[in-house]
């Protein structure tokens, strides 16, 4: 008997894989498991029978309807001033600001565009994920990919609140989607996008460059260069003559000067280099700086590692890892490194045992991660 449910078991994985709705499994997952942890968080931020967080007092413009604000915290509320004022001071950059914009003029309302927006978008990047992974894998292997992927912590969180790292998922996935399949000005025109959104979003173009130039496409090598030009012309008009020195990388509105703190701001400048020139340490961790060194490790592996999969791949991981330990406010690195795409490539299982356990314990933190996101007063 168990023989026989094996082979029904095995038989259903084939038809499903062989089929279209192979894609709309992790939609219907992630739909689901967010609704689910939506409502477990505003029952959670029920107070004498009324939903409250604290952002409710902070912020001077009030998001309406009132239940928005369990997808709401942080900077979300500088992305939609941003829409609203389309200033880019500040060290945002303007490609989820100007859709919030757009959308919002549609919709009525910029605070429901700016949700609307990373909702639809991350849910829009699982089949991309998807279809990148098949170019790598077995479409078994390939789903419990994307699985993995959609249930870790920060990539669940990030892509279901109102924040810009939906819409650099998206577009740096069809930046290398479509340049996988030939379509260099689709591709090009994403990595747009991505400057657009985060400006470490440009190194999606390297690879591409790199490949085109060591066969000898010249002129589709050079068509790699305009993310830039569009990006710079974009933003220069919105930005002060500082901008090298405050928008170099949009990782937070912290920048390169010296701590006020013993608490380190920056991983390479306060905890790096101190190794390697100072007798004793210059800063100290946060609590939560102690754990986040031995993921910060593992994902560095895990970037160097995809070049396995494809030696295109591991040049962008690696240096998109450099480039955000090197520059990224220590805060935030777990976020920012989860969005490194090619290194949940490496994760490759079709068992449904393994596939539900780690499903459940990624569940579970992300409700956690989800929780903490409203209600903590350090930034995430």
């Amino acid at each position: 008997m168990p023989r026989f449910w094996s082979q029904i078991l095995i038989e259903a994985q084939r038809l499903i894989c062989n089929s279209r709705f192979r894609f709309f499994i992790p939609i219907i997952l992630a739909v689901s498991a967010k609704l689910y942890g939506g409502l477990q968080i505003y029952r959670m931020s029920i107070r004498d029978g009324v939903f409250n967080t604290p952002w409710m007092n902070i912020w001077v413009d009030q998001a309406e309807p009132r239940w928005l604000y369990i997808f709401m915290a942080w900077d979300t509320s500088w992305y939609v001033s941003l829409a609203e004022s389309l200033s880019f001071e500040r060290t945002f950059f303007p490609g989820y600001p100007l859709l919030i914009r757009l959308f919002g003029g549609l919709v009525g309302n910029y605070w429901l565009a700016a949700f609307a927006v990373s909702f639809i978008l991350g849910l829009a990047s699982l089949p991309l994920i998807q279809s990148v992974a098949e170019s790598y894998m077995g479409r078994g292997e390939a789903l419990g990919c994307v699985l993995v992927t959609l249930f870790f912590p920060h990539i669940f969180l990030f892509t279901t609140v109102a924040y810009s790292e939906s819409l650099f998922l998206f577009s740096v996935l069809a930046a290398w989607h479509f340049y996988l399949k030939g379509r260099i000005l689709a591709s090009t025109l994403s990595a747009t996008v991505a400057t657009l959104t985060k400006t470490y979003g440009i190194l999606i173009v390297l690879p591409m460059m790199v490949d085109l130039l060591m066969k000898r496409r010249w002129s589709r090598a050079i068509l790699t260069l305009t993310p830039a030009v569009i990006a710079t012309l974009i933003v220069l008009p919105y930005t002060h003559k500082d901008i090298l020195g405050r928008l170099i990388l949009e990782l937070n509105t912290a920048t390169w000067a010296v701590s006020r703190e013993t608490l380190g701001s920056y991983w390479l400048r306060d905890y790096v280099l101190p190794v390697l020139t100072a007798s004793r340490p210059m800063s100290f961790f946060h609590f939560f700086h102690a754990y986040a060194l031995a993921l910060l490790a593992m994902l560095g592996c895990l970037a160097v590692a995809s070049a396995r999969i494809d030696w295109r791949l591991g040049v962008y991981s690696t240096v998109m890892f450099v480039t955000i330990i090197s520059f990224g406010y220590t805060t935030g690195l777990i976020r920012y490194l989860s969005f490194i795409f090619p290194v949940w490539l490496n994760i490759k299982t079709k068992n449904i045992g393994v596939l539900t356990v780690i499903i459940v314990l990624f569940y579970i933190h992300c409700l956690i991660l989800w929780h903490q996101f409203i209600w903590a007063p350090y930034p995430m």
